[in-house]
């Protein structure tokens, strides 16, 4: 028994499923434990939120994501995230919040991700923009770019068909 993978010996596992917690927790638990996760092959992530953070560690420490799958269950959209050891194709950094192998292959529940996602970014903009000083900062102008971002995907998924 222990915190995430430190009661893991290097080796022990080559698989490692982490499910059912933030991104941020999910961020923690692979950054506590650097000598067990050089030893695992495999991740399989359900960030419950926060997964652009999961996607972002994974590439920025030599995972590549090879599988994602949306699955909505009980009013709820669910990312599923499969990372691989080796290095990441490079992609435009939008799709660390979409999902780079979801916008690829463009599931059937992609559209509905998308929406999720700009209505998440959407809200706290309005938020800000009830402060003037909130309206100044560079996270306000990063989200307002992001929102802006997310629309011309949603535009482009509407242009093919989703």
């Amino acid at each position: 028994m222990g915190y995430g993978l430190k009661p893991l010996v290097p080796g022990e596992v080559a698989t490692v499923v982490i499910a059912g917690m933030g991104g941020a927790t999910i961020v923690d638990v692979m950054s506590q434990s650097p000598s067990i996760v050089a030893a695992i092959s495999r991740f399989i992530l359900q960030p419950m939120n926060a997964a652009s953070a999961v996607r972002k560690w994974l590439v920025t420490n030599g995972w590549r994501i090879v599988a994602e799958k949306l699955v909505y269950d009980e009013e709820r959209l669910y990312e599923i995230i499969a990372a691989e050891q080796g290095k990441s194709p490079a992609f435009e950094d939008i799709l660390f919040d979409i999902g780079p192998v979801l916008w690829e292959e463009k599931p059937p529940l992609l559209l509905a991700h998308i929406e999720t996602l700009i209505a998440q970014n959407a809200r706290i903009v309005d938020e800000m923009k009830r402060s003037k000083h909130a309206m100044q900062t560079s996270k306000y102008r990063h989200l307002t770019e992001k929102l802006s971002q997310l629309e011309e995907k949603r535009v482009c998924l509407l242009s093919v068909g989703q």
